[in-house]
Order: structure tokens, then C-alpha cells, then sequence
């Protein structure tokens, strides 16, 4: 009969045992189902976060350009980032843009009779948008101030 309980308590423990490492096994999948979920969730958040639009580079002078996009972003975004390069570079500079309302940029400071090209990206909480294709834009050609001396 001791052999009968030795045996009947191990194989009560040993279920238990199991049941136990079944019970945490199903929490642990259960965790990584809801990680899965809110991954997914957030790749169709930034999906959906809209491209600007429309987006267009007007020169003004030999150092200014001005751009202007279109966005029709719904939710909480946090701002606009601005790509430009250089003819010949390969280098973007980001300009970050924290007004939500923004829909323009003036470029000043540019270097005259130099190409550049733009990008306009949208920043949310969820991320940042994707790039609509570059716009190019020619600062005007600068001129030269000529101090003349008056002999005397």
C-alpha cells in the first residue's frame, strides 16, 4: 500500500508540475500574441500616416528658396522634417520643423546658382512617414558688390 501512495503522490506531483509549466507556457504565448498585435498595430498606424503631398519649391533670390506642401495628416503628429541636398552631394540635411500647422519652409542662407533638391517627411508619435519623390530647386545667380576706391 506505501508503494501505491509514493506512487499516487508522484504522479499527483508531477501533473501539477506540469500543469503548472502548461499554465506559464500559455502566459508566455499569450504575451507574445498581444507583442505581435501591437507591432502589427502600430505598422498600420505609420501606414497611415499620409505623405505630404504636393510638395513644391519656388526660388525667391540667390540665397532663398521657399517650399510649400500639402498634408492632410489626421491624429496627433508632432511636426514636419525637411530634407535638402546639395547638387553633387550625397548628404541630406534634416530640418526639423516642430509646428503641426506648418505647410511651408523659406530656405535662406543658400548658396547662389546652386541646385538643390527637398524632401518632406511627417513626424508623429507613432513614427515618421514615408518620402514622396524629391523636388529640385536653383538658387538665382548672386552678384558681386564692387567697392571702387576713388583715387586721389
Amino acid at each position: 500500500m506505501k508503494k501505491f501512495k509514493a506512487k499516487r503522490f508522484l504522479i499527483i506531483g508531477l501533473v501539477i508540475i506540469f500543469s503548472a509549466g502548461t499554465v506559464q507556457l500559455f502566459a508566455q504565448d499569450q504575451e507574445d500574441k498581444s507583442k505581435k498585435e501591437l507591432a502589427r498595430a502600430k505598422e498600420r498606424e505609420l501606414a497611415m500616416l499620409e505623405v505630404p503631398s504636393n510638395l513644391i519649391a519656388r526660388t525667391v533670390s540667390s540665397s532663398r528658396i521657399d517650399l510649400h506642401w500639402e498634408c492632410k495628416v489626421t491624429g496627433h503628429i508632432k511636426g514636419f522634417i525637411v530634407y535638402r541636398r546639395e547638387e553633387g552631394s550625397d548628404y541630406w540635411h534634416r530640418i526639423v520643423i516642430n509646428d503641426t500647422d506648418a505647410r511651408t519652409y523659406s530656405d535662406r542662407n543658400l548658396i547662389p546658382h546652386t541646385k538643390y533638391y527637398y524632401r518632406v517627411k511627417v513626424r508623429s508619435y507613432q513614427g515618421v512617414s514615408g518620402i514622396e519623390e524629391s523636388v529640385t530647386a536653383m538658387t538665382l545667380r548672386g552678384y558681386r558688390r564692387f567697392i571702387i576706391k576713388r583715387m586721389a
